[in-house]
């Protein structure tokens, strides 16, 4: 892996975010460096992707 690769700008919105799957919430961080499509957060507790639609959402 590249340098880049593990350096990316990470985009945190405060507060913390409840998974839609399990139910169990986390601080989620949106990479923003990644494509519109694949710009969301990952659940530390069941992998599960959200969009970062949900995470602007849910932080507001």
């Amino acid at each position: 892996m590249s340098s880049a690769t593990l350096d990316r700008p990470v985009d945190t919105p405060s507060g913390s975010l409840a998974c839609p799957h399990c139910k169990k919430s986390f601080q989620p961080a949106v990479d923003a460096t990644q494509p519109p499509r694949l710009q969301g957060a990952k659940c530390p507790h069941c992998k599960l992707f959200v969009p970062a639609r949900l995470v602007a959402a849910a932080a507001t």
